[in-house]
């Protein structure tokens, strides 16, 4: 299932070099994170 969300992107450098290249976003992670 879900929720139709999509991840944010930060903006830093060398943020696109590694997207898809073991760099994930997992919004239940992010915020058991916090």
């Amino acid at each position: 299932i879900t929720g139709g969300a999509h991840n944010k992107k930060l903006g830093v450098s060398g943020e696109q070099e590694f997207a898809d290249k073991g760099v994930f976003y997992c919004a239940t992670c992010d915020v058991a994170a916090r």
